[in-house]
Formats: structure tokens, C-alpha cells, sequence
């Protein structure tokens, strides 16, 4: 009658492709031990298999009820939000991850600046996408996030001047220099004068 039998049994469930099983064996354990961690965080991992994100997200959020220092499942929490169109919910989520230093990362940075620009605020998402930058600037998500952020406020200017200081500190970034050439029509001189900029930074490098 160990409880934690149930939550192996739906992760074992989930393992080999059955995830329609995994809610049928935990949700009776979860409903004799509603207090019990392993088996509302394998419910979880369940419902996100079936893609019940609601009742994903309800188990998730007593996870954190229960132990407020997870504050790492609240990224997962604000990305099940927004795929229920609840993008206010997403961010502030978000926001309980930036606060906590430990989950403070360039990783979290770019994940709220994602969910920023999903919910459509460019202009919040450049924000954060700009500090996860600068920690990794040869990030292709990051960048990718940036551009279209960029794009949708029509902030050329501001992307150029952004990848050109990033491009000063580390010239040896392939992803930068592509971000960086993105922003320039194909065939102009400007994208040309880029290209024979990126070659004499990196020598030998093929895709320059």
C-alpha cells in the first residue's frame, strides 16, 4: 500500500507509451494522500503526457503551494498558462521565477522574454531577451526571439546597434553575425560590406 508504488507505476505508464494509464493509476493514490509531493509531480508529469494542461497546471501549482522554495516550476506553470490564453497569468509566474536569484538566469531571461512576446509585448520581451544576450551571445533562440520582437516594432535601428555591440565583444559568434546580416536586404551594399566585415573576422570560417 506504499504510495509510492502508484507514482511508479504512472511513470513506468508514461515510459512505455501509455500516458493515457498514468492519470487512471495516480489520480486514486493522489485522492488517499493529497499531501503526498512524488505523486502530485508524476499527476503532473501525467497530465502534461495528455496534454490536460489545465489539470496540469493544477497539479503543479500545489507543488509549489506546498514547498514555495520549487520556485522552478513556475516557469513550467506560466508556460502551461499561456497555452490556456492566459497570458497575465504566464507572466506573473514568470515574474516569481525572476525574483527568486537561484532561478534568476539568462535560461529564465530568455524563457520571460518568449512569453513576453507570445502574449504580444514585444517591447517587454526585448527587455528580457536583451539581458539573456548579453549573457550568451551566440544564443540562436535568444536571437530568433529578438529579431521577430524587433521586427514587430519595427526597431531596425535598435537591432542594429544592439548586434553591433554585441558584435564587438565577441566577433567570433557565428549566430550573431547571421542575426546581424538578417537585418540587411540580400545583394545590397551594406549586406556585402557585412559579409566581407564577417570573413575578416573569422578567416576560413565556410558559412561567412
Amino acid at each position: 500500500d506504499d504510495t509510492q508504488l502508484p507514482a511508479i507505476d504512472g511513470m513506468l505508464a508514461l515510459r512505455r507509451g501509455a500516458p493515457d494509464r498514468a492519470p487512471a493509476v495516480l489520480n486514486p493514490a493522489v485522492r488517499l494522500e493529497p499531501h503526498d509531493l512524488h505523486l502530485l509531480h508524476a499527476l503532473g508529469l501525467a497530465y502534461l503526457a495528455t496534454r490536460h494542461w489545465a489539470f496540469a497546471e493544477q497539479a503543479f501549482r500545489r507543488v509549489v503551494e506546498m514547498t514555495p522554495s520549487t520556485t522552478g516550476l513556475q516557469a513550467l506553470i506560466a508556460q502551461l498558462a499561456l497555452r490556456q490564453n492566459r497570458p497575465a497569468d504566464a507572466i506573473r509566474a514568470m515574474e516569481a521565477v525572476l525574483a527568486h536569484p537561484p532561478t534568476d538566469t539568462p535560461a529564465m531571461r530568455r524563457l520571460a522574454g518568449e512569453l513576453q512576446l507570445q502574449a504580444g509585448f514585444p517591447e517587454r520581451a526585448v527587455v528580457y531577451l536583451k539581458q539573456a544576450l548579453a549573457a550568451w551571445p551566440g544564443d540562436r533562440r535568444t536571437l530568433r526571439a529578438l529579431l521577430s520582437a524587433w521586427e514587430r516594432l519595427g526597431a531596425g535601428e535598435e537591432a542594429r546597434g544592439t548586434l553591433e555591440a554585441a558584435l564587438a565583444s565577441a566577433p567570433a559568434e557565428h549566430e550573431l553575425w547571421r542575426a546581424r546580416l538578417a537585418l540587411e536586404q540580400p545583394g545590397t551594399g551594406p549586406a556585402h560590406e557585412l559579409v566581407g566585415r564577417w570573413v575578416g573576422a573569422m578567416p576560413g570560417h565556410v558559412p561567412a
